[in-house]
């Protein structure tokens, strides 16, 4: 079961993370583990939304956010109407039995301090973390 695949991947890089699933020894067998990994070139880059100074970018700045909700999510995200970036390297959260989602980014971003999911201790760095960065807008721009 997968709980969202909304990050523009290919059918071929699908297989490539269930195969990385496969592979991977789990230190829990309950809770989710994120990892990154370098995509092998013959399967090309995947688009990265992630701005901000973990991207290589300066803080962004209030003055050009746009609030949205994406997806199925029941909140808004920090957004930006800038363009996407082809990357090479994924992020993959999974459990031993199931993929939570896979999406291109060059680090392993904190949930957005509004997610139900993240736990109560990690909210105050989430705010902080997520003030800086922002997430391109798909088809906006």
């Amino acid at each position: 079961m997968v709980a969202h695949m909304d990050h523009g991947l290919t059918l071929e890089q699908e297989k490539f993370v269930a195969g990385e699933i496969e592979q991977r020894e789990f230190a829990s067998r309950r809770e989710p583990e994120a990892w990154l990994v370098r995509l092998p070139r013959a399967l090309g880059t995947v688009p990265s939304a992630l701005y901000g100074p973990d991207a290589g970018d300066p803080p962004v700045p209030d003055a050009v956010i746009r609030w949205r909700q994406r997806a199925d999510r029941p909140w808004a995200s920090r957004c930006v109407a800038w363009p996407l970036r082809e990357i090479d390297t994924l992020v993959i959260v999974a459990t031993a039995h199931r993929l939570i989602t896979a999406y291109g980014g060059p680090v392993i971003s904190p949930h957005e301090p509004w997610d139900v999911w993240l736990p109560e201790h990690d909210r105050h760095a989430a705010l902080y973390w997520w003030r800086q960065h922002a997430l391109a807008i798909r088809g906006e721009s």
